[in-house]
């Protein structure tokens, strides 16, 4: 358990870098293009791109599952990713700076649950 709850972090670390980064240069690139909807579009793009590259690790590297649901995982992450967008536009709409720091925080919040979910009902363990 303590080894996949470490190789589930190495992964998130992982995706969450490469999230992180496409999130910031997306911000960046759409904030006077796209003002009202850039926190949305930023966080869907990186988000999908992100989780692809987290499902693949955690099934082969964290979880080594045979079993593993594809669909039940893209049903998950847009869930979770919607709720993870929702939660960062309202914080974002109050404090009106730190968009990166508010979705560290959000993600993080979410990352112990999303554990739980994906081991019992995506990888079925």
């Amino acid at each position: 358990m303590i080894k996949q709850v470490l190789g589930f972090i190495s992964t998130s670390l992982s995706s969450t870098g490469i999230e992180l980064l496409l999130y910031t240069v997306l911000n960046y690139l759409l904030e006077d293009v796209l003002p009202f909807a850039h926190i949305v579009i930023s966080s869907i793009v990186s988000r999908c791109i992100s989780e692809t590259v987290k499902f693949t690790l955690d099934k082969k590297a964290v979880f080594k599952s045979k079993d593993s649901s594809f669909t039940n995982y893209v049903i998950f992450a847009v869930i979770r990713g919607l709720l993870s967008t929702a939660l960062i536009s309202i914080i974002y709409y109050f404090i009106k700076d730190y968009r990166t720091i508010i979705k560290m925080g959000v993600d993080f919040c979410l990352f112990f649950p999303s554990f739980i979910i994906q081991k019992k009902w995506i990888h079925k363990q």
